[in-house]
């Protein structure tokens, strides 16, 4: 073999080799880091895995509450539980801190059931740490129920028919008592470390602890705070003869006129 010959081939085995070298480094690194990507998936697929996400947020008022124009004394104070129950558990399923206050506290105080001399339910939540949010709107929603607010929040049953109403209208400034509403207020209440603000009163109320107490109505368990702060804020909206129910003086305790009117109606259906 000649010298040409013998480098040519020499030439030849060594790129041979080099491609050989590449060809099983370049398997190595595809076998041992190969990412296999999935097929995309269709629209139906990627929009279920996203439907818990709520819509937007909508803005609601007085003139999307459930309103009724016949109803009975026990029928008013069963729909308040309703209201009252799903409020609370759907601000239980967001973890959201709320206690019962004013006339709801009252009812239970005095009787374990709902005081049949109003005609909302009353809640108290920690004003810095609450607001509607999306979620708390689509929960809501679900059971049939909105939330806005009007000075403070207010929770009512979804009217799915919206009947007509005069622009502006309130429970208070229908003078007629024509429909009877029902509702939950939420009062968003200052809470520092060792006091509240009385959203009603104004007032201090000092806080002995922050380890919350139940109270039931109707046997079920609601949160309250400890008794002593509980009674206080009785105290401060009722007065000292806040155990005795009005009989016979029903705007007795502060209530409004509007609803002195309202429960003596229902009262006499």
């Amino acid at each position: 073999m000649t010298m040409v010959s013998r480098v040519f081939s020499i030439v030849t085995f060594g790129i041979c080799m080099c491609l050989l070298s590449s060809n099983i480094a370049m398997h190595h690194l595809t076998s041992s880091k190969v990412v296999i990507l999935p097929a995309a998936q269709p629209p139906a697929v990627v929009a279920s895995v996203f439907h818990a996400v709520p819509p937007p947020l909508r803005i609601y008022g007085w003139g999307d509450c459930l309103c009724r124009t016949h109803i009975s004394a026990t029928e008013k104070d069963d729909w308040l539980m309703d209201l009252l129950s799903v409020l609370h558990e759907v601000f239980r399923f967001h973890d959201i801190f709320h206690v019962l206050g004013y006339g709801t506290l009252l009812g239970a105080v005095r009787g374990g059931d709902i005081n049949p001399y109003e005609v909302d339910n009353d809640i108290l939540v920690n004003a810095t740490a609450f607001n509607i949010t999306a979620r708390l709107q689509h929960s809501l929603l679900a059971k049939k129920m909105i939330i806005f607010k009007d000075s403070i929040y207010r929770v009512c049953e979804l009217d799915p028919d919206r009947a007509a109403r005069p622009t502006g209208w309130t429970p208070w400034l229908d003078k007629s008592n024509s429909r009877i509403c029902l509702y939950n207020d939420v009062y968003p209440t200052i809470m520092r470390a060792k006091y509240l603000v009385d959203w009603v009163t104004g007032d201090q109320v000092r806080l002995t602890s922050w380890k919350l107490d139940s109270i039931s109505i109707r046997n079920v368990s609601f949160p309250s705070f400890p008794s002593d702060v509980s009674m206080q804020l009785i105290l401060n909206r009722y007065g000292p003869g806040w155990e005795s129910p009005p009989s016979g003086q029903l705007n007795r305790h502060g209530h409004e006129q509007w609803k002195v009117s309202l429960v003596e109606r229902v009262g006499r259906e």
